[in-house]
């Protein structure tokens, strides 16, 4: 019984324990909406941060690596697109349809 209590409370005290320590930093401060376009020094280095990594992305080996992953996940996504939906012409209907997909989804459940 106390193992299934620690197991529950566990993540309830871990994000409690990440709030305090979270606002021991802040103390409060930027913590509210900005009005406008008004930015916190937060804002301004993570903006920053993005913009080299934007700038590096041909020369960042990571950057090439996760490129390349998110590639084949585009072309894998686009490819079953075009197979359920776009009709393969001369035929009017997609390739596998709407039939199709109720089997295959039966299949994998």
């Amino acid at each position: 019984m106390t193992r299934l209590l620690r197991s529950r409370w566990a993540p309830v005290l871990g994000i409690l324990a990440l709030w305090i320590i979270v606002w021991s930093v802040t103390k409060g401060t930027n913590t509210l909406a900005l009005p406008g376009r008004d930015h916190t020094p937060l804002h301004t280095d993570l903006g920053h941060f993005r913009d080299d990594m934007l700038a590096g992305r041909s020369t960042n080996p990571l950057m090439q690596f996760t490129g390349w992953l998110s590639g084949i996940f585009r072309d894998t996504v686009t490819f079953l697109q075009h197979m359920v939906s776009t009709p393969n012409f001369p035929r009017p209907v997609p390739e596998i349809g709407w039939l199709g997909v109720t089997a295959l989804s039966t299949w994998v459940a």
